[in-house]
This record gives C-alpha cells, structure tokens and sequence, in this order.
C-alpha cells in the first residue's frame, strides 16, 4: 500500500473524528469569559472545529484522485439557491447589515453541510451517534441541575442545559428524540457490517457497532424522556410526539398496512385528529399567556411583511424593526389591544416560517419551500435511515412552528446532518465528470498550491475568529465594570474595541451607549444609541435615548424616545415616569401632572422595590403641584439599574 493512500485514508478518518467531536461538544460548550456566553462560545468553538476539519478535508481530497464524477441532487441545487439568495439579500438588495454571530452561524452551516455532502455515507450513522450522545451529556446535565448539584444557567428556570433558557435546551433533545428512536429501530440497518452473514464472522468490529448502534440510542431515549417534561416546553412535546408517530408509523410493515380494512383506517384517522385537537388545545391553556403572546407576535408581524412582501428585511434584522412596528400596533390600537400586558421586547418570532417571511420574504420563502419539497421526497423513499432524518427534520418543523431552532447553533447542526443525508442519498440529477491531469507532475503541483491554499484559509479563519474572540472577551469585561458602577472604566475598555469589529453590532452599541450615559458623556451616547437603532431597537434603548436627549436639554427628541418605548409596551411603568419627569424638568407642568396620575393608574405587572419607589415620587409629584414642594427621592441611575 502506498504511502498516498495511507495518508488518504488516514485524512479521511481524522475528518469523520474531528466532525464527530464537533456534534458532541458544541451543544455543552459555555466559556464564562465571552458575553452572550451560551452563544458566543459555542460559535467560536464550532467556527474553530470547521477550520480544523476542512484543513484534513483538503488532505483527504488532494490526496486521493481527481478522476471520477461529482453527483448533484435536487437538494444540493435548492440549498445552493437559498445560501445565495440570502447573502446577496443581506448586502445588496438592503440598506443597513452588521456584524452578527447568527450570519457567522449561517455561512458556517452551509460550509458544515459542504463537507457532510463528501464525507462517505457510512459517516453519516456514527455522526448521528454522536449527536445521540450530546443529547445524554445534555440530559444528565439537566437532570443534575434540578437536583441542585449544578447551577443554571437562567436565574429564572431551574433547567437550562448548557442553554441560555429551557426553550432551546427542550428543542434540542426534541431533535436528538427521533434520531436515538430512528438508530434503534433501524439499529440493523444504520451500522453496515451489523446484520449477520453466514460467510462473516463476528469480529470485535460487528460486536461493538452492534453495542453501541443498541444501547446508546437506549440511553438516550430513557434520559431525554426523564428530563424533557420538566422543560415545560409544549413545543418540543409536540416535536417528539409527530415524529415518534411517524417513525412508529414507518415501522410498521407494508402488507400489515394494506391489510387494515377502510373502516378501520377511516377510524384510527378520526381518532389521531380527536387526540391531536385535545392535546392542542390542553397544551395552549397549560401556558396561556405564553400561548397569547406568541399570537401578539405574529399579528405585529403581519405588519412588517406587508410593507416588506418581496425581500424582507434582511436576516437577522427582525431585532432592528419588529419592536417599532409593535410601537405603532399599540399606538394605533391602544392600551386595551389584545395582548398588550403580554407585550415585552420581543427577539424572535417564535415561528421559523413566519420570522423567515419577516426576514427574506417571499423570494426566500419560496426558496426553503422548495428544499423542503426534495427533502420530503427523498425522505420517503424506500430506505429506512431516510426515514429516520426525515422523522428529525419534522420535529425541527414542528418545535419551529412555536418557537425559534434556527436561532440555536446545535439545533441547526442537527438539521444539517439530516439535510445533508436525504441529499446524499438523493439521486444526482447533473453528473459532473472530473479526470486527472496528463502527468503525475502536474497533478502534484496543483495537489500543493491547494493544499497550500487550504493551510492559508485556515490560518486565516482563525486569525479572524481569535480576534472576535478578543473582542467578546473586552465586551464581557466593560460589562463587568458597568455592573459595579464603574462607567467611566467602562468606556475605557468599550472603546478598547476595534471600531471595524463591533460596531455594527445591535446590542454592542445599546451596551455602550447606556456607559456613555452614566458616565456623563451624552453627545457620544446619543450617537451610540442612534447607529444601535439601525441593528437592534428595543424600549431599553429608547429609554437610555431619552434620557441622553434630557440630559443635553433636547427635551422635544427625549419626549418622543420616551413616548415611543411606552408605545412598545404598553403596561410598562417606566417609560411614562421618565415622561412624568422630563415634563416636570421641562416646565409643562399640567402634562407632568397628567403623565403622574396616568403612572399611578396603571396597575403594576410585577411589584417590586424599584415600582414602589417610582410610585411614591409620582405622589410626591402630583402632591407638588397641590401643596407646591417636591422632594425628589429616586437617582436616576438607582431606576435605571433596578428596572432595566
């Protein structure tokens, strides 16, 4: 054997196990060092593991031979199409861009799925294992969170995962769900060497395949199962209810399905849509808030899609425009709209079809819908393992008809690994004929210069990836100094930021202007705070806006800031006692005194210290204006931190 076809094979095997490593630790990666660390680590970590993994990609690629053909599917073309629509999109077709890890994400998964398409199939059942066994890691840490031996991550929730709520964390092992079901029906199929043969015999290589391809998927449905209700997350329930009845479905034989009489076909039909309603409808009133929020939502985003039908606003742009056109919904309808004491800043659409409408429009509706249609077909074709990543790609639909998948990296990547499955085992509809050049010269030189060419992208993507890594560790440590009360430091380390790295950067620029407001700097935080409305709006920023409007005795723009985060939502205090202020400092006094017992007529949505102080200064106010003396009791700075 030569020593290219060793270093071939070799290459190929340290690829498989580099992306296996990425599927396993991703989903548990937390660096408390970066802000957003749930997030922003777990990106750079996948980003990192992406380089190394094409680095050995090339080695097995260039040393291996170019004669051959390259098969492209249906899938592949559809993909293609939706990757480019969506760039050309973001950078040609809309006004604004910014920098944003989701984007970052986004091209790295078309990458991901690029080199998944030219790993071998058999690749393909160990990638799935591994993901089995991120989802028993994620299990166990949930189940050691409720009992109190690890902390979460959500002050709130008593479960989180290695995820920044018990939503997302619920979604993936509602995505791990059908792929440890479908591997241990399927467990004969999913390991080649698994089903026995008379002239085979059992080596230590078909015993353990057949170990693990049987208790791991065990494993993972016994703990997924343990954990999962305590999420309390409906829509991952329905995730793993559809695609267990699918799978169950799949399973059963063809003649034992054409033996069911047309009664009993017509009866089970009718009982699946009696249960399938009852269970809606018992799910929609265990949250019913939660359930008439996401409806707000969807209502407000009714909005933008009219007034953007074609092409959206640009993805990831939803933060940038959705909490305005909610302003102008409740400045329209009111404070008694339905919805309005559910309102609160909102990020996503809590509809993976709806936000993508939102953000691409129709043209990029209509290109995922297209995928989804050779998905499907391909899905449905005579090959068990199909059917298992079909079963996934489902209950990633069904959790994303409810919330938000497409925001989570080890959500996607999930998604991917089944993509990139049901296309590779996709008939080609264009075959692509490739050859060796003439000499064995010429094909070492081009062999180098691309091998050359692959080390200096990967030297080059973790350049860039280390620096973005320096810049979230600076913005965790000006945060930092901002929660002890240290703006002028603060500042300090803010501007320590390359200018070109961050600052385009929605919740960067909110973070910063609000420094520049409580250290005294007003004129910069204004500007901060307005160039952050381009990537992100909310009513925090609003709030910090007025307030640097105020403080420069611009009192018409902070009066408008103020009036428009009340407008986003509309049970908030807050706003409307920064208004009761501002005109009290402005000198309009009959307004204050309006705005002070329109404050004290609006119930408080959650009591608290911060609402009772706010509520004996708006007494303090009105009595003013009675009694002519207002001792003013509450800082400024001491509301800020409390409510916000």
């Amino acid at each position: 054997m030569s020593f290219e076809t060793i270093f071939h094979r070799f290459s190929l095997s340290i690829f498989g196990l580099v992306l296996a490593i990425l599927f396993v630790l991703t989903p548990s990666i937390n660096h408390g060092d970066f802000i957003q660390s749930t997030i922003s680590s777990k990106t750079l970590f996948f980003v990192y593991g992406l380089g190394v993994a094409a680095f050995f990609f090339s080695a097995f690629v260039l040393s291996g031979s170019f004669a051959g053909t390259i098969g492209i599917s249906w899938i592949d073309i559809c993909m293609a199409l939706f990757i480019s629509y969506v760039v050309a999109n973001r950078y040609v077709i809309q006004d604004h861009h910014g920098f944003s890890i989701r984007f970052v994400e986004f091209l790295g998964l078309g990458f991901l799925y690029l080199l998944l398409r030219n790993l071998p199939l058999k690749w393909h059942h160990w990638l799935g294992l591994a993901i089995v066994i991120s989802g028993i890691v994620q299990a166990v840490y949930g189940m050691l969170q409720l009992s109190g031996h690890l902390p979460s991550l959500n002050d709130r929730f008593g479960i989180s995962g290695s995820f920044f709520n018990p939503g997302p964390y619920a979604g993936f092992l509602a995505a791990v769900w059908p792929l440890a079901l479908g591997l241990y029906l399927y467990r004969a199929s999913a390991w080649p060497y698994v089903e026995s043969k008379p002239d085979r015999p059992a080596s230590v290589k078909y015993r353990l395949g057949r170990y693990l391809l049987t208790n791991i998927p065990q494993l993972g449905l016994v703990s997924i199962f343990i954990v999962l209700p305590s999420t309390r997350s409906r829509a991952a329930w329905v995730a793993v209810l559809l695609s267990t009845v699918l799978l169950l479905l799949f399973k059963v034989p063809k003649r034992r399905k054409w033996a069911m009489r047309k009664r009993s076909q017509i009866g089970l039909a009718l009982l699946l849509i009696v249960v399938a309603g009852s269970s809606l409808f018992g799910l929609y009133h265990f949250k019913q808030d939660s359930a008439k929020g996401r409806t707000l939502v969807w209502k407000v985003c009714t909005g933008i899609i009219m007034e953007n039908p074609l092409f959206g606003v640009g993805y990831d742009r939803f933060e940038a425009h959705y909490m305005d056109f909610q302003a102008d919904y409740f400045s329209k309808k009111g404070k008694a709209a339905d919805g309005a004491l559910l309102a609160d800043n909102t990020q996503y659409a809590f509809n993976e079809m709806v936000q993508l409408l939102v953000e691409n429009g129709f043209f990029g509706l209509m290109a995922f819908g297209l995928m989804l249609f050779f998905l499907l077909r391909s899905g449905m074709r005579e090959n068990k393992l199909n059917r298992v990543f079909l079963s996934v790609l489902l209950s990633l639909v069904a959790f994303g008809l409810f919330s938000y998948p497409a925001q989570i990296l080890p959500i996607k990547m999930v998604g991917i690994l089944a993509v990139s499955f049901l296309a590779k085992n996709s008939p080609s509809c264009i075959e692509l004929p490739t050859k060796d050049l003439s000499s064995a010269w010429q094909n070492r030189m081009v062999k180098i210069v691309l091998m050359g060419g692959a080390i200096f992208a990967m030297v080059k993507i973790h350049q860039g990836t280390k620096e973005r890594a320096q810049d979230l560790r600076t913005w965790k440590t000006a945060m930092i100094a901002y929660d002890y009360r240290e703006y002028e430091n603060s500042v300090k380390i803010f501007e320590s930021i390359s200018p070109s790295a961050l600052y385009s950067e929605g919740t960067f620029l909110m973070n910063y202007g609000k420094a520049l407001l409580l250290a005294g700097q007003h004129q910069k935080a204004v500007a901060a705070l307005e160039r952050a409305k381009y990537h992100l709006n909310n009513s925090i920023i609003e709030t910090a806006l007025g307030d640097a409007y105020k403080e420069s005795k611009a009192y018409s723009k902070a009066e408008d800031a103020y009036t428009h985060a009340a407008n986003m939502i509309p049970h908030r205090l807050f706003p409307r006692y920064l208004l009761a202020r501002l005109y009290d400092d402005w000198g309009r006094s009959k307004k204050a005194y309006e705005m002070a017992q329109m404050f004290l007529s609006m119930p408080a949505k959650i009591p608290s210290k911060a609402v009772k102080e706010m509520t004996i200064e708006m007494e303090l106010l009105i009595d003013k204006y009675e009694k002519k003396e207002y001792p003013r009791t509450l800082k400024k700075e001491d509301a800020v931190q409390a409510v916000n």
